[in-house]
């Protein structure tokens, strides 16, 4: 409860400095259904695990996004934007947990598409920002926990991008690609 207030502190105060955009503060404050149902829930995070905000970042002129704890410094000003929270991952491995990865395609330059996978050899393709681990999911439903998917529009100029929604949030020409793990919410 203490980080999420202090955590909030620094998302009004990011906002008076002009850094957070308005549409932006709600999100950092956190979302008041996961609120809700954190609330309603009991579970015990499984020992080992260390929980952090896991994020999906946007960037129009390149049209990707990338999901990752947080946003690097200089994105920002390199064009990229909060989409949201996702929930949480573990920062460290805990039981019963497998890795994700921030990979990035190597066959569409010079556009870098980015993507998230549970594959240590990314698909075939590169790691991005040389062998990022995005963090530790569970491989199992546990209570506290939702399914994280990855979805592709590739009508659309190809872009992955991970979401709770099996129905990939009702984007256009969206498709489902798969589950990458549980994550907490």
């Amino acid at each position: 409860m203490l980080k999420r207030y202090l955590f909030s502190i620094l998302a009004v105060a990011s906002f008076a400095a002009g850094s957070v955009a308005a549409q932006d503060l709600d999100t950092y404050l956190g979302n008041p259904q996961l609120d809700d149902m954190q609330s309603e829930q009991s579970f015990q995070v499984p020992e080992g695990a260390y929980l952090v905000p896991l994020y999906r970042f946007y960037h129009r002129g390149a049209n990707d996004r990338v999901t990752a704890r947080e946003l690097p410094y200089g994105w920002q000003e390199a064009g990229w934007r909060l989409e949201g929270q996702l929930g949480y991952i573990s920062y460290y491995p805990f039981e019963g947990h497998h890795v994700l990865y921030s990979c990035q395609r190597s066959d569409i330059m010079p556009r870098q598409e980015k993507f998230s996978s549970p594959d240590p050899g990314c698909e075939g393709h590169n790691y991005y920002g040389g062998g990022y681990i995005t963090g530790y999911v569970s491989s199992f439903h546990i209570p506290g926990t939702v399914m994280l998917y990855r979805c592709d529009t590739p009508r659309y100029g190809d872009d992955h991008f991970d979401t709770t929604d099996p129905n990939c949030e009702g984007k256009p020409g969206a498709i489902l690609e798969g589950p990458l793990g549980y994550i907490f919410i």
